[in-house]
């Protein structure tokens, strides 16, 4: 997570990436987030809308937005981008542009 923080830091940009992630209970989720490009994680989300990897991890969060250059996005991950109810949710968070649900930047 520092690097990917240190890199969006020096090259000023923000950066969506996405990771399997474990508490200390041992509870495990999807998770994807956005880094500013002062390093800081400025918004995650935990994938809601499970398929196989079901019994795998746990559902996620509820349908949080954030904001980039004064617009408001949110983190639709795979299936939840196509669950109409998430999407829904989102928009009613007000949520503006919704960040792709496959992101493979070159840098990364």
């Amino acid at each position: 997570m520092k690097t990917l923080q240190k890199t969006a830091q020096e090259k000023g940009i923000y950066l969506k990436a996405g990771l399997a992630e474990q508490d200390k209970a041992g509870k495990r989720w999807n998770t994807h987030f956005v880094i500013d490009p002062k390093g800081q994680i400025i918004g995650t989300h935990r994938k809601i809308y499970l398929t196989k990897e079901k019994g795998f991890v746990e559902v996620g969060n509820p349908y949080d937005v954030f904001e980039v250059k004064g617009s408001k996005v949110g983190i639709a991950i795979c299936a939840d981008g196509s669950d109409k109810k998430n999407l829904k949710a989102f928009v009613d968070n007000s949520e503006k542009i919704p960040t792709p649900r496959r992101v493979k930047p070159p840098f990364l």
